[in-house]
């Protein structure tokens, strides 16, 4: 019923929303404050509260840095300024407001250190800047999430893949993940207990520090404990899928003076379910096919991960981390379906019994030096990283009501290894200009072995697949600020070698050489203390996937399979837009243009008389979006709103092009603070019925309800009832290279979930920092 939402009544409404909220905005009022402490004294860790001053209801948090505050208010006023930090005494006092202000606070050394800093109050939950967006995790509804990915689905724009280990952002594909702003992949981010995060934020601009593949960057920064000695936070999670699931998970913290140590370890024993149905058709013949399939059953995980950091002084830092996933499954799967030739009809049951393991290890060392009297910062690391698919199937087939015969056994084994460098600097040039600077070298090497012992046949295929990737990259980023304008300008040059061939061929199936230059550019002009307008271009690359490289085939049926493609080439993307901020909120307009963007399509092979769904590169897509942002507080209600209007069209020469239309994604999020420390939630998305150009999708839509209860700042038991009513199941409509197909995948997201987590002990100044270097990391999967 979404299809049917007219799309411009919902952006005029959207921009009425917008612009009803932005009017009643005033002059931003910037208050200020620096700490008198005793001599040889700094504060390591804190916060200031602005209180409204009849209730004392919290208006805006900041955190303490290099001993001061800074605080930015819409009105002139009486408030209350609150201050909380570790081994001081708590400070409340009177604070009138008329203008900027800018105030010296003493404060007084306590006795003994404070266990842990608590500033109670309703935080605002989304903040936005620049067309991003900045979510404070630090709150029970979000951190009680059943596990990172769980959290993410949360957020706005941000859409999970069914399996729980493949994340896009709307209108951007794929983003990078980063931990205090560095590289992790998706296995390293679930590795990460939820409440051991401090906020994430989605930046839609990233500049050229950043590597050059992705549109996005999703920044996660994790908090930490004031004291020394010893910590345990123990989580369990129930949930009822379809089938039950569940997580257990340990985290253990231990510090002392400039050594901190972690590790972690997490058990899922997950049943899982997986549905899918294509209709096939070969435009201009009698021929056509469909079938649905459903596969089940467990798959177990062990999540191990462990990190050492030693703090030579309050800058330099030597940290290592390792940490390993050990993933088996077994699924089976079953098919029903039909190949129409003509005016003859088979029918074919499937039955599939597959085992898969899919190891991965991943350790990095990391070193920062800071140059003071240079304005000079230095970060060296080395990664090496391992990944492997071992998948082995027993296919059976009964053909129009036979007996079931074993059909086929395929043994199907990928390797792949990876180690990479990466050496950066930034100096500061005068007060307001910095420079950034540096250089990384990616060395991947992958084997695929495909082993088919075709039974019907009696025949026997063996491939054995070599796969080489160098990577070398350079970058340059320069900013400054001038009166009221600022300016970001940066490029990356990345050198990128790939060979490839069969073991026995002569010739190399890959031989690529590519030098290419990614720009970055930002400009910002402040027209005044609330109101900012800016302009960003940027050039992208998404390389294939080195799961493409595997070779693998999903057997489905005697008429259809799911493959990998090897001969993918990397995508380019070029993305302009202007953003316009007034306070909190903003809009943002973006266009874009991708060369080679990368979709499922279907094919057929005359000969073997079957259909193959394969990733196959597209020659154009191109859009343009308007999106309003607008979150707002009302006391203890936290809403974040996001209307988003698009029109996009994905072309190629050898696809059937349908009408483009444009399409609307309306997202909310709010919560709500209830008195004895219970807090409520309920986010609600829609993306309504989608033209593409060669693609027809459908709607999609989910609500997300939950509650949250706090027993003594140690317990945390939170209920979850997610995709309340079943809005997820996706279809597709596409014909290319004469073949047509319309796909629909059942979705089973729709769960209760029971969460705790206990934690036992603190751990005081826990300053644990790792990096992840290796550019390539998402492509690990």
């Amino acid at each position: 019923m979404f299809r049917k939402i007219p799309f411009y009544s919902l952006l005029l409404s959207g921009s009425l929303l917008f612009f009803s909220t932005i009017t009643h905005a005033q002059q931003q009022i910037t208050v200020s404050g620096r700490f008198q402490l005793p001599a040889d004294e700094s504060v390591v860790v804190g916060n200031v509260a602005l209180l409204h001053s009849p209730d004392s209801a919290v208006l805006k948090i900041a955190p303490v840095t290099n001993n001061g505050f800074k605080l930015d208010l819409a009105e002139k006023g009486l408030y209350l300024l609150r201050i909380v930090c570790a081994g001081y005494n708590e400070t409340v006092q009177p604070l009138q407001v008329s203008g900027d202000t800018s105030i010296i606070v003493p404060l007084t050394t306590r006795s003994r250190v404070l266990d842990e800093v608590q500033v109670y109050g309703n935080k605002e939950i989304f903040t936005t800047s620049n067309g991003n967006i900045r979510v404070n995790v630090d709150n029970p509804i979000l951190q009680a999430s059943s596990g990172a990915m769980s959290l993410l689905s949360k957020l706005p724009g941000l859409q999970v893949g069914p399996d729980g280990e493949s994340l896009t952002l709307l209108g951007k594909g794929m983003p990078l993940i980063y931990l205090d702003n560095q590289r992790i992949t998706i296995s390293d981010l679930q590795s990460i207990p939820v409440h051991e995060i401090k906020s994430i934020e989605i930046l839609n601009n990233p500049s050229a520090r950043y590597e050059s593949e992705g549109r996005a960057v999703i920044l996660v920064t994790r908090k930490f404990s004031q004291r020394d000695g010893f910590k345990i936070d123990l989580t369990e999670n129930v949930a009822q899928r379809r089938y039950f699931q569940n997580s257990t998970s340990a985290e253990v913290s231990y510090r002392k003076n400039k050594l901190e140590l972690r590790a972690n370890a997490q058990y899922n024993h997950f049943n899982l379910w997986e549905s899918n149905g294509n209709e096939f058709g070969i435009e201009g013949q009698d021929i056509s096919s469909d079938y649905t399939v459903v596969s089940k059953g467990p798959r177990k995980q062990w999540l191990l991960g462990a990190g050492l950091h030693y703090q030579f002084n309050d800058n330099d830092y030597l940290s290592l981390s390792g940490n390993t996933r050990i993933h088996h499954e077994t699924f089976a799967i079953n098919t029903n379906s039909d190949l129409r030739n003509m005016d003859v009809t088979t029918n074919a049951l499937t039955y599939t019994d597959n085992g898969t393991q899919k190891p991965y290890y991943n350790a990095s060392l990391n070193y920062f030096k800071q140059f003071k009297k240079n304005n000079l910062d230095m970060f060296f690391g080395g990664q090496y990283s391992h990944f492997e698919r071992n998948l082995s199937s027993n296919i059976y087939n009964s053909i129009d009501d036979a007996p079931m015969v074993f059909t086929q056994q395929r043994l199907q084994d990928f390797s792949l290894n990876a180690g990479s460098g990466k050496l950066e600097f930034a100096k500061k040039l005068g007060k307001n200009s910095k420079l950034e600077f540096g250089g990384s070298y990616t060395k991947a090497w992958a084997d695929a072995v495909l082993d088919i012992d075709d039974k019907s046949a009696a025949d026997h295929t063996h491939t054995l697949y070599h796969y080489a990737e160098a990577i070398g990259a350079g970058y340059a980023q320069f900013g400054t600020k001038i009166g009221h304008t600022s300016i970001d300008a940066g490029l990356r040059l990345e050198k990128a070698d790939a060979a490839g061939k069969f073991s026995n061929d002569d010739q190399l199936t890959i031989d690529r050489h590519n030098l290419q230059l990614f720009p970055k550019f930002n400009i910002g002009f402040q027209v005044d203390s609330t109101r900012t307008l800016s302009f960003n271009y940027g050039r992208s690359i998404i390389r294939p996937n080195y799961s493409n490289l595997s070779q693998i085939i999903t057997y489905i049926n005697p008429f259809f399979e799911w493959a990998s493609n090897i001969n993918l080439v990397p995508t380019i993307t070029d993305e302009a837009g202007a953003t316009f901020q007034l306070g909190n909120n903003s809009v943002q307009l973006v266009g874009y243009i991708k060369k080679n963007p990368v979709y499922y399509s279907a094919s057929f092979d005359a000969s073997a008389n079957k259909f193959q769904v394969i990733d196959q590169n597209f020659d154009k897509e191109q859009g343009v979006n308007l999106s309003f942002t607008v979150p707002f507080t009302v006391k203890k209600w936290n809403s974040t709103n996001i209307l988003t209007g698009t029109v996009n069209k994905t072309s190629d020469a050898n696809s059937v092009n349908l009408k483009t239309t444009p399409y609307v994604y309306f997202y909310t999020g709010n919560q709500f603070s209830l008195p004895k420390d219970v807090n409520v939630f309920a986010n609600f998305w829609v993306l309504t019925g989608r033209y593409e150009g060669i693609f027809r999708r459908n709607a999609l839509s989910a609500l997300d309800l939950g509650a949250s209860k706090t027993f003594n700042n140690k317990l945390v038991v939170t209920l979850n009832l997610n995709d309340v009513y079943r809005g997820l199941n996706f279809s597709e409509k596409l014909t290319a290279n004469a073949v047509s197909s319309n796909v629909i995948y059942y979705e089973d997201v729709r769960e209760i979930s029971l969460n705790i987590r206990y934690t036992l002990g603190s751990v005081k100044k826990a300053v644990f920092k790792n990096k992840e270097v290796n550019d390539n990391m998402n492509r690990i999967r």
